[in-house]
């Protein structure tokens, strides 16, 4: 082995420098990985779990799916970057000692999973990107009821706000308080990003509260349809005032007031794809950014009634954007889009640029005039209102549209309506600008009508039909004042018809015989006005100009739009050809004959439900046939263009009676009815003659049904919770009123409340009217006062604290709580020493009070006790007054050892918020005492000392075995009818423990036990029968014995008290625990029954087969609205929700509720998802015709 050399010093040197330098080098190219990127690598995304069980206070569980955090805040803070917090059933609650807001500064996703999530913070602020999907939200608190992004990434998908809680409002920018930024790490790119139909949130601010943002802002609202999503402004808000003593009021605040001083230096960008909002507000002059919006739709857009201050304004996606109102700005229109001004008075725009080479319109009135200060660069088609395959609607001649302040770079085009068809837009310069106008009126006017009917809208004809020109629509004209005599005929008024064969849409040119002629169909349109003023329109043979060559329309259904020119505006009318083959004549040497049919005793009117009863009658035309009956033959019946099916009847002796059923099945709709009848013709009855078909119309009312609900009276009351509350309600049947035939049943009301004829929610304590609403499409809508629901001031829960101090004083502390969600008690303490008042009326301060009472007697023992009185806020009482538990306190003679006072001292809430009993806090205190309150964190004991939350009680019983009032315990009790072992369904009585309204019991494994030792080992089923602590019967619970096996899931049905039949209840499980109980609550007076999975399939997939539609096909007139209507044999009361989504809202659009919509001609499905109580779904499909 070699010896290394020593190395001479400046060697050395030289090589620790360049060693030096290349480590430098390595350090310099290492990309720099920020910390939150790092994590991302580093850890994998997690799910933490969190739910709201517990008192407010309670910090429990460990983030897994079965034992969730009891707190959100508890679950945040186990969240790393990257993980989703999910929300299980019960929702989230994020509490607060006063109103600063929560710091988001972990980039987490917050899934709601349908559920509410409950925050009592000043609202939220993001220091980085933050999503919340799937959410309720219900903010508690009046001061910054706000979702501030801080300059970063903020998703709203599918994000609510509550009914009966804040609107929460959105900014781009931060909270400020004394000029201070409460966010830590302040962005400079915010992204405000909503997606979800039915949102309902506040306003939407660019910019900051109470201070300046400095950075850009992108907000972009993307199929959000909620009715009360507020407005949008592009700059910041002063927060308006709060009382801060009274933050959990329930009066909604006034929203944040947008002020120009809190600026926004970036540009703000908006994007609106099928959304609605009430106003979109940009900026003034001394913002540096500028505001631009972007309106993406492919349909007609009205979403926003108003746009103030918007320097730019997009509209694309081929649809129409129609504001009503717009201040000046530069509108820019992108493929094949338009933007209708015609909603404005004076419309007035800074430019317009066309950005395409065609197909971008800009749509005013027929009087209207726009001034463009700028000038239009780019393509543009002009139109006025209700234009049509390309061309415009009426136009004034000699009228003025446009006036540009500087010449355009290009031409304006124009096509005017049919009815004008010699108009034309001149361009004229006008100082350094120019005007359009059209042209001057040359000649006559087109004579225009006010208004058509066709009195036959059915017309039946053969090819031969069409090639002598034999069959027309007869028309009544209502002509326009001033329309002179000579004037009043067809033929002189411009008519276009819209035509659809074979799901395909024609339009029809004017020929040069002044026909309409619609060629691809081979079909033209004759107008005509005879001398005696009947007015007709016949359909007629295609002839070809240029070639000569008659072309004869196919056989076939045509449904045709009639537009006459009108001076005001365009009315239409709608009919059906229907074009059959001629009958094959070949070989016979019979005569054709005419013949005449006839509607005879049909009434004027009907209403739905009815039976249309009349007669149809066909004779030969000819007089000298007199007396002989056309051939026996079927013949045809439309009920408003739709063929009612009359199969198997034909005419006898040349008659029929036909009986209708009035429905909207068939075609019938409230108001006025065509009915059309054809005979079909027939061959020769002899060797002489053949009838002709020939058909009759007629016309007949339909008025609603005269209906009445059938209902049971409401008179319901509830206990203040801070929440929105809601009576029970079953369902109601709608009856005729003249018979009490059912024409709807197990309908579910709309139900509303009314307080001093106002609609109102209801939250807060006091008396409410109770209406149903039922609306259906037979009858019309129904609203009637069916009852009241009262809300009475919640009982809360108060704690009393007493320690000694200082050898002879006492210092006693009261705690009250209110209702989880509800408003924090307000009012005042007065304390009590023996039964004599030492402190009056000391006033809480957020829910707290105390005082020291000093110069007791060494030696002496004393009682204490605490009483709450509310006050009055916003003129109600929330809450009632309540005493708590005494605390008694023994004074020693010798004061080193501390004295003996007692903790506890607790009241119960029934319901409240509170956590439980008391710990001791004096040497030598008793450390029961307590009462646990409904919804606390336990720990507390019954007035009798036992087990009411899950603590450990002072006889020593074990940690959740139940005690009742008897010292039995909970579930072993001997059955109260002394049933002998063996009966088949024995029954028990047990006393379960209160928690909020919920009764909660445990079907324990001494129960089952006992049950199966006295039916000799054999499985049975049991009913148990819980009763409230003061004895009532709360509900039933069944359970099979074979079932209570440790770790298996059971699910509850409620039975149906008449019909015995299941009904779901929720999409929970009770597993069964290692000790063999199962607990259970409930907080209705119902039957339930525990089942295992494979019974709970069985009862679900029954259920699933009563979920069907009443009608699969439903026919819908264009501009008509029908209700989905499901099966009657599904009990609502399975159902959870009910959405609704069409695959064609161009042509059939669906509400939330199921109202269908009818917007053009055509075919559409409506998806009908059908969700039960317990979460399974059903997908029904449901086809719309529109005609």
């Amino acid at each position: 082995m070699k010896k290394n050399k020593q190395m001479k010093p400046d060697n050395v040197a030289k090589r620790l420098w360049a060693f030096f330098i290349v480590l430098t080098m390595c350090i310099t190219v290492q990309p720099v990985v920020p910390v939150k990127a790092q994590e991302a690598v580093q850890t994998a995304a997690r799910t933490i779990y969190t739910e709201f069980k517990d008192g407010n206070s309670t910090h429990s569980g460990d983030g897994s799916y079965g034992n969730p955090y009891n707190l959100f805040e508890d679950a945040y803070a186990a969240a790393g970057n990257g993980d989703e917090i999910s929300i299980l059933g019960s929702g989230a609650f994020l509490n607060a000692e006063a109103a600063e807001p929560f710091i988001f500064d972990k980039s987490v996703t917050v899934n709601g999973n349908g559920n509410t999530f409950s925050n009592r913070k000043g609202g939220f602020i993001l220091n980085t990107d933050v999503t919340f999907k799937n959410i309720t939200l219900r903010f508690s608190n009046r001061l910054h009821d706000a979702i501030f992004a801080n300059g970063h990434k903020l998703v709203l998908e599918n994000v609510t706000c509550d009914s009966g809680f804040r609107y929460v409002d959105i900014f781009g920018g931060s909270l400020y308080e004394n000029g201070k930024n409460m966010g830590d790490h302040p962005g400079s790119e915010a992204q405000i990003l909503i997606t979800g139909g039915g949102t309902n949130l506040g306003n939407i601010y660019a910019g900051s509260m109470n201070g300046t943002y400095d950075g850009k802002t992108q907000i972009v609202l993307a199929h959000v349809s909620g009715t009360q999503n507020g407005e949008i402004y592009a700059s910041g808000a002063i927060e308006p005032y709060v009382n801060q003593d009274d933050w959990f009021s329930t009066q909604e605040p006034d929203p944040p007031a947008a002020d120009g001083q809190y600026t926004v230096s970036g540009d703000v960008e908006i994007s609106l794809t099928g959304s609605d909002t009430k106003q979109v507000y940009g900026v003034s002059e001394n913002h540096a950014g500028k505001t631009f919006l972007t309106i993406d739709t492919d349909q007609s857009y009205t979403g926003i009634p108003g746009i103030s201050k918007v320097g730019n304004l997009t509209v694309k996606g081929g649809g129409t954007f129609a504001p009503a109102a717009l201040d000046s700005c530069t509108v820019r229109l992108e493929g094949a889009s338009a933007i209708d001004l015609s909603q404005m008075e004076t419309p007035q725009v800074h430019s317009i640029v066309s950005a395409d080479s065609a197909g971008n319109r800009l749509i005013l009135g027929k009087e209207q005039k726009l001034n463009v200060t700028d000038t239009i660069t780019g393509a543009l088609t002009f139109e006025t209102l209700n234009g049509r395959n390309g061309k415009s609607g009426i136009a004034e001649y000699g009228h003025t549209y446009l006036e540009l302040g500087r010449a355009a770079d290009t031409v304006v085009s124009f096509t005017p309506t049919d009815g004008q068809a010699g108009m034309t837009l001149e361009r004229t310069s006008s100082g350094n600008g120019e005007i359009w106008k059209t042209s001057e009126l040359s000649g006559d006017e087109p004579v225009a009508v006010k208004n058509v009917t066709v009195k036959n809208p059915v017309l039946l004809a053969n090819v031969s039909n069409i090639m002598s020109s034999d069959k027309s629509y007869y028309l009544d004209v209502e002509w326009q004042e001033g329309t002179p005599e000579n004037g009043k005929t067809l033929y002189q008024v411009p008519l276009t018809y819209e035509v659809e064969f074979n799901n395909h849409i024609y339009y029809s040119t004017v020929g040069d015989d002044g026909n309409a002629n619609v060629s691809d169909l081979r079909l033209a349109f004759h107008p005509e006005t005879n001398q005696d003023g009947v007015h007709t329109i016949t359909p007629e043979f295609y002839e070809d100009a240029t070639s000569g060559e008659l072309k004869l329309p196919e056989p076939g259904t045509y449904y045709i739009t009639i537009r006459p020119f009108s001076a005001d505006e365009q009315i239409e009318q709608k009919v059906v050809l229907i074009v059959n083959k001629d009958p094959d004549t070949s070989g016979s040497t019979a005569t054709s004959k005419e013949t005449t049919t006839t509607i005879n005793g049909l009434p004027t009117a009907v209403s739905m439900q009815d039976e249309l009863n009349f007669t149809v009658q066909t004779v030969y035309t000819d007089s000298s046939l007199q007396g002989q009956n056309v051939p026996s033959a079927g013949f045809s019946v439309y009920i408003n263009q739709t063929p009612y099916e009359v199969s198997g009847i034909t005419l006898q002796n040349g008659e029929a009676a036909i009986k209708i059923p009035v429905s909207e099945t068939n075609g019938f709709h409230m108001g006025e009815n065509a009915i059309t009848v054809s005979y079909a013709g027939a061959g020769a009855a002899n060797e002489n003659y053949r009838a002709l078909p020939s058909q009759a119309n007629e016309t007949v009312t339909v008025n609603p049904i005269a209906v009445k609900m059938q209902y049971d009276t409401i008179q319901q009351t509830a206990a203040y919770t801070g929440l929105k509350q809601s009576c029970l309600v079953s369902t109601v049947n709608v009856v005729r009123t003249d018979n009490g035939q059912t024409v709807d049943s197990q309908v579910k009301p709309e139900v509303f409340y009314r307080q001093d004829g106002k609609n109102v929610v209801p939250v807060q304590p006091g008396s409410y009217d109770v209406w149903f609403k039922v609306d259906g499409n037979q009858y019309d809508v129904i609203v009637e006062k069916v009852g009241t629901f009262t809300i009475t001031a919640a009982k809360p829960s108060i704690r009393l604290t007493a320690e000694t101090e200082n050898g002879n004083s006492v210092h006693l502390y009261a705690k009250v709580d209110g209702v989880r969600n509800g408003s924090i008690p307000l009012g005042s303490i007065s304390f009590y020493q023996d039964g004599t008042i030492i402190k009056a009326q000391e006033k809480l301060v957020y829910g707290e009070a105390d005082t020291v009472v000093s110069g007791l007697k060494r030696g002496g023992s004393y009682q204490f006790k605490a009483v709450y009185e509310p006050d009055d806020k916003d003129g109600q009482t929330y809450y009632e007054t309540v005493t708590s538990e005494a605390a008694t306190v023994t004074i020693k003679e010798d004061s080193s050892t501390g004295g003996g006072g007692t903790a506890g001292g607790g009241s119960s809430s029934g319901g409240g918020g509170a956590t439980g009993g008391g710990s001791s806090s004096g040497g030598g205190g008793a450390t029961g005492g307590g009462s646990s309150s409904g919804g606390s964190s336990g720990g507390g004991n019954t007035s009798g000392g036992n087990t009411a939350g899950g603590g450990t009680p002072s006889n020593g019983n074990k940690t959740d075995v139940e005690t009742p009032s008897d010292g039995n315990t909970a579930g072993t009790q001997t059955p109260s009818d002394g049933n002998a072992a063996g009966q088949k369904t024995p029954t028990v009585t047990v006393t379960g423990t209160r928690k909020n309204k919920a009764i909660k019991t445990t079907v324990t494994a001494d129960l089952i036990n006992q049950i199966l030792e006295e039916n000799d080992g054999k499985h049975t089923d049991v009913t148990i029968q819980v009763t409230d602590p003061a004895g009532d019967v709360s509900y039933t619970l069944t359970v099979n014995t074979a079932d209570i096996q440790t770790g298996n899931k059971l699910y509850v049905c409620a039975k149906d008290q008449k019909t015995g039949a299941y009904v779901l209840v929720n999409d929970k499980s009770y597993t069964v625990t290692k000790a063999g109980n199962v607990n259970f609550s409930a907080d209705s007076k119902k039957d339930y029954v525990l089942m295992d999975q494979k019974d709970m399939d069985q009862v679900t997939a029954n259920i699933l087969k009563t979920v069907t539609l009443k009608n699969k096909i439903v026919q819908v007139k264009k501009g008509k609205q029908k209700k989905v209507s499901l099966a009657a044999t599904l009990n609502m009361d399975n159902v959870k929700s009910i959405s609704y989504q069409s695959n064609n809202k161009k042509i059939a659009s669906v509400n939330k509720k199921g109202t269908i919509k009818s917007n053009k001609k055509g075919t559409a499905s409506i998806r009908v998802t059908v969700t039960l109580n317990n979460g399974k779904t059903k997908v029904l499909k449901l086809k719309v015709k529109v005609k």
